[in-house]
């Protein structure tokens, strides 16, 4: 039996999947083939903007997800080739730092331009997709 892929969820997973409970983004709970990690960064900026009447369905996901460290900052830096807004270079540096061979994201704004790339040895995967590839 193989370990299961450890699958970085960056802030606007968390936050969709807390936000509505039906969310077809519950299913990533369930793989066991997965391992999901985020981190404090992410949490927190959930924790932000995510309505606090919600804040016991993020808990909830939470006892389920890993919380990884967030390198501190100006420790590590993007590949070159990688132009993120500075609010989403600790999404992926967390991701980095954590060997995370899927970080999951949906942010299609920043990250969309570097779906299935890979940077640093991480796979940049739209969630959707990913789900859409695991029937």
């Amino acid at each position: 039996m193989t370990a299961p892929d450890p699958a970085f969820l960056d802030s606007n997973v968390l936050y969709s999947a807390a936000y509505r409970p039906t969310s077809v983004l519950h299913r990533l709970w369930t793989f066991s083939d997965l391992r999901l990690l985020t981190s404090r960064y992410a949490i927190a900026e959930v924790e932000r903007s995510l309505d606090p009447a919600r804040h016991s369905a993020l808990w909830s996901l939470l006892d389920a997800t890993i919380e990884v460290e967030t390198p501190p900052p100006g420790t590590q830096s993007l590949p070159p080739q990688l132009i993120l807004p500075p609010k989403d270079e600790p999404i992926f540096l967390a991701a980095v730092a954590a060997r995370a061979s899927l970080p999951l994201t949906g942010d299609r704004r920043h990250f969309g331009p570097y779906f299935a790339q890979r940077h640093n040895g991480v796979l940049i995967v739209d969630v959707a997709a990913s789900l859409r590839d695991r029937g």
